[in-house]
């Protein structure tokens, strides 16, 4: 092996140096030799300048993709059917265990409590003063808007028709054989039931004798002769 331009002065390892040119003649190379001991760690190096800010990555979504009903005491599940931007998530939630039955409750009452008219226009409103086991009601009723006036009806007219004499003991009619604004009503009326015979009167008392006048007899048979 040939070096240009090194000048040494001394033999190291059976290597010849030749001073008189700039010529390295390598005679021979001796066995290696055992490997030196690591040298101390050098110095930290200074920081190096702050690289170039990276361009602006995509915003990651998240959405909701099924939900399923699992059996009572297995472990809920969550999985991801989307990827590391664009997750889609979904769930596996298990059902309650049947609860103990309760003991029986009262049963609710409902009770009407106030009743207020409220101004033309407005919503009606209803309000439970009481509880949602006892409620008691408040209804608020907007009035009706006024209406235009009607025009003046005719007078209504009532006549008597027919009257007629009922059976006794059935019960009395009265029926319009006109019109709502012309009745004509025509009258049943029952006779009246027939009353008890009165008790029989006392006798009278007895007259006096006459006096018979033979002359007067005469006259009055001439009169009506």
């Amino acid at each position: 092996m040939t070096v240009d331009n090194i000048t040494v002065t001394t033999t190291v390892q059976n290597v010849t140096v030749s001073t008189s040119t700039p010529t390295v003649t390598v005679a021979s190379v001796g066995v290696q030799g055992p490997q030196g001991a690591s040298g101390s760690q050098g110095a930290t190096g200074a920081t190096g300048p702050q690289g170039a800010p990276g361009t602006n990555g995509s915003a990651a979504t998240i959405a909701v993709g099924t939900t399923t009903t699992l059996s009572p005491g297995v472990s809920a599940t969550v999985n991801n059917s989307g990827s590391s931007s664009a997750a889609v998530f979904n769930f596996g939630i298990p059902q309650g265990t049947t609860g103990a039955t309760g003991s029986a409750g009262s049963a609710a009452t409902i009770a009407v409590g106030t009743t207020s008219t409220l101004s033309a226009g407005s919503s009606a409103t209803v309000g439970n003063s009481g509880t949602s086991s006892a409620a008691v009601f408040n209804f608020g009723i907007p009035q009706g808007v006024a209406g235009t006036n009607g025009t003046n009806g005719s007078a209504a007219t009532v006549s008597v028709g027919t009257t007629s004499t009922l059976s006794a003991g059935s019960s009395a009619t009265v029926n319009n054989s006109g019109t709502s604004s012309a009745a004509v009503f025509n009258f049943g009326i029952p006779q009246g039931i027939a009353g008890t015979n009165g008790t029989n009167g006392s006798n009278g008392t007895n007259g006096t004798n006459a006096v018979y006048d033979t002359d007067q007899a005469v006259i009055s048979m001439q009169m009506f002769g």
